[in-house]
Parts: C-alpha cells; structure tokens; sequence
C-alpha cells in the first residue's frame, strides 16, 4: 500500500476559484512538483517520513565542484577563483551583493507557489514619499513597489557565478530555488515563449506580452540547464531564444535598451549553440549601434526615433552587448566604437563618473575586452568602476539595504535634523538590481586586474 504524506499545506489553495471549482492562475505558467520518495514499512508514527525530510535524509547530498578547476575549463567565461586575500574590498562587494540576494527572499516573505524565488522590484524608505503633484503622487505610492523583479539583471546568472566562484552550498540551495523560479513562472509557455518583463502579481496583471527583447535575461537559465543537465530546462531555454531570434524590428528606430539586450542574447545563444543564424540576427543590431553613435562616444537613449528625446542613455548596456560581438568576430569598427564610448564613460584616465546602477554592465564589456586585447587599459578601467562601487555599497547593520548600493543608512534630512537626536535610518530604495548585476556581470572583471597584477609580478 503507498502512502502519500504531504510535508507542506497544498500550494494550490488559494489559487482556487470557489465557484469554477479550478485553479485561477495566468495561462501558460508552469507548475513543476518535486516528489520525494520513501521506503517505509508503515510501522511507527507517522511523522517519520516527516522526520526524515527535515533530517535531510531523503536529500541527495551534492559534492561541490573546485572553483580554481571550474575557472580553467572556460566554460563560463572569465571567471576567477574567490580569494578574499588577493582582493579583499571586491570580493566583499561580491560577498555583500549575495547578502542581500540572499536575505530578501526570506526577508519579504516571498513565499507560496508563485513567489517564491523571486524579490521584489523595489522596497521604499519612509523617506521615499509621492507628493500630491508629483508624478505618482495622485496613487499615493510609487507604481514600481507593486511588482516583482523576474530576473532583471540576471538574478539567476549572478548565482550561478558567485556558487561556481566560491562553492558556498548557500548559493547552490538559492540557485536551485531561483531557478524552478524563473523557469515555471519568470517565462511565459503559451503561447510563445519568452520571459515576462515585470508583474503585478505572479498570476494575474503582467506588464507586456513576454518576451520583450529589453528585459529577456535568458543566459541563467542556459547555465542552469548546463549546470543541472535538465533538459527540459535546456528546452525551455532555447524556445525563449528561438523566439528572440524571430524578433523583427528597425533597430534604428528602437530603444538602445532593447538593442543592446537583443545582440548579447543573440551572442551569447550563438556561443551556446553554434548556430549561425543567432549572429546573423545580431548583425542588423550592431549595424544600428555603428550608424547612430553620437560624436561624443555615447548612444541616443532612443537611438534614431525622432519622436522622443535625444536624451543619452543605455551606453553601459551597449558596451556589454558590443563586446561581445567583438569577441567572436573581431570586427575593428567594433573596437573603435567601444573605445569612443569608453572614453566617453570614464575619460581616458579611467575617472570618470561611473553610474553604480549600470556600472556593472560596462564591467562586463571591460573583462571581454581585456581578455579579447590583453589591454591593460581596460583592466585599469575596471578597477577604478570596483573601486567606486565598493565605496559606495552599503555595509549598515540594516538587513534591508545591506549589500545595495542604492540604499543609504543616515539620518534623513541631516540639516534640518541637527541638534534634534534624529538617529539613522534606511534612506532612499533597496533594489536587486544592483546586487543582481554585480553578480552576473562585474564578477567577471576580477580576472583582468589578476592578469594585469600578474604581469607586473613578472616584469618586476
């Protein structure tokens, strides 16, 4: 006789609609169950199996790769070792960002079916207020605190990264977590594939149709699938590529975040698969960036569209996406324009300002380009961008905006406060984005500085 013995109340409940007597959730989400099994002779109480679970006895128990064997094969890119010793500050930045990923989940109680995984898009200070007269003041609140991240940044990828970087089992549990996340609800299964932007509400109001080439932050799960040998995840990832892929647009006339984020996705499905026609749908993209690049080095937000303002904006995402283009072909014109918008972004002494929200994009561009040119420009770039960040982090005792860099910890209104007592508190918002980006994409700068430290070693 087989028993079932559910260790958790069923997930379901109250997602049923009481008078259709079936499950109310968006069509086309995933709802991928776990069963555990357990030899029994039914003999006792009936909690063992219970007893067990928490136990962790019914849990495979995992080995953990070497992270220096995992940086020689190559096979996730640069990718360094941790050793706090060797760069203590940036691998704090690293440590502290996976604090936060860490916490949130639990912290905001993002638990249920459907939550679970995920973080929220953005958490406002009391000091985050919407005046009446303001743009979201007549809502009393602004409209982004209602929806959730849906891996903006590559939640997941950064993860991946920082478990494979460190071996931390911590990391593993929440790439494990994030992934079924991201998998089952993060994209959209029918009926076409593709990641959703943001939601209000996992199963109900979403923002777009899924798959918009802007906020499809697929390469996680191309690693997941790697990582897992789950083929059905790997499936599933190249479904949302193919049909990225499909996407037909004048680029010219797009935002230059959609452009940028369409061609890295192109590159990196290219290099995962071999197939050509990803770089040849990444081709009319960068066709786009060489064209309407501005004479200062930087990008029209909205590139050519006269329609909207000619405001600057997007360089650090073409950066990323253009690099890695010149990875794999090499093209000198590609260079140029990379070295345009560099300059534009830092100067070429490397001091210029550094925008802690994007920087970590940029990072990205400087590791493949160092590793591409073996320049030690881009390396001197990169150090000077950690250096900023890492000054900027927040390290208060506050678990909320811990490890953010856009969360501050000091007394609000410090002016009009003196001689009062006020004390400090959480100022501003707490985001993943930040602690998300820096995973996935600034890890990969630490093997330029070590390369460039290496060669100085040598010459000495």
């Amino acid at each position: 006789m087989t028993k079932y013995w559910p260790i958790l109340p069923h997930p379901y409940v109250a997602f049923l609609d009481p008078g259709k007597k079936c499950l109310d959730a968006r069509q086309g989400m995933a709802k991928t169950q776990e069963i555990v099994l357990s030899v029994w002779a039914g003999r006792g109480e009936d909690s063992t199996f219970e007893k067990k679970w928490w136990g962790k006895a019914l849990q495979p128990v995992r080995g953990h790769l070497d992270p220096a064997y995992v940086a020689a094969t190559g096979a996730l890119g640069p990718l360094l070792p941790c050793n706090a010793a060797r760069f203590p500050e940036f691998e704090r930045l690293f440590d502290e960002s996976f604090g936060w990923l860490n916490r949130h989940i639990d912290h905001a109680k993002c638990y249920g079916k459907f939550d679970y995984g995920d973080f929220k898009y953005f958490t406002a200070s009391t000091t985050y207020m919407c005046h009446p007269g303001t743009k979201w003041g007549e809502m009393g609140e602004m409209a982004r605190e209602g929806y959730w991240h849906n891996n903006e940044r590559d939640a997941l990828l950064g993860l991946l990264l920082y478990y494979f970087r460190t071996g931390d089992p911590k990391a593993w549990e929440r790439c494990r977590i994030v992934a079924r996340h991201v998998l089952d609800i993060d994209i959209r299964h029918h009926p076409h594939w593709g990641m959703w932007t943001h939601s209000y509400g996992h199963c109900y109001v979403a923002l777009g149709a899924g798959g918009e080439p802007d906020h499809s932050w697929l390469l996680g799960m191309l690693v997941w699938a790697g990582a897992s040998g789950d083929p059905i995840a790997l499936d599933w990832a190249l479904r949302c590529g193919e049909r990225l892929r499909e996407f037909k647009t004048d680029f010219a006339q797009a935002d230059a975040r959609t452009v940028a984020v369409f061609l890295h996705m192109m590159c990196q499905f290219h290099a995962y698969t071999g197939q050509a026609a990803y770089l040849q749908a990444a081709r009319p993209a960068v066709d786009a960036f060489l064209k309407l690049q501005n004479p200062n080095g930087s990008w029209p937000a909205y590139m050519g569209n006269s329609k909207n303002s000619r405001i600057e904006g997007f360089v650090e995402h073409a950066v990323m996406a253009l690099a890695d283009y010149y990875s794999i072909n090499g093209d000198a014109d590609v260079l140029k324009s990379l070295d345009r918008a560099l300059a534009y972004l830092y100067n070429e002494s490397g001091a210029g300002y550094a925008e802690v929200g994007e920087a970590p994009l940029a990072l990205y561009g400087l590791a493949i380009l160092h590793e591409k040119t073996a320049k030690t420009q881009y390396a001197k770039f990169a150090r000077t961008v950690l250096e900023k960040l890492q000054k900027e982090q927040n390290l208060s005792t506050d678990p909320l905006g811990r490890g953010d860099v856009m969360a501050t910890w000091e007394i609000h209104n410090a002016e009009g406060a003196k001689g009062t007592g006020r004390p400090a508190q959480f100022v501003g918002q707490t985001r993943p984005l930040v602690p998300a980006g820096l995973l996935a994409y600034a890890q990969a700068s630490l093997v330029a500085l070590a390369v460039e430290e290496n060669d100085l070693s040598r010459n000495k």
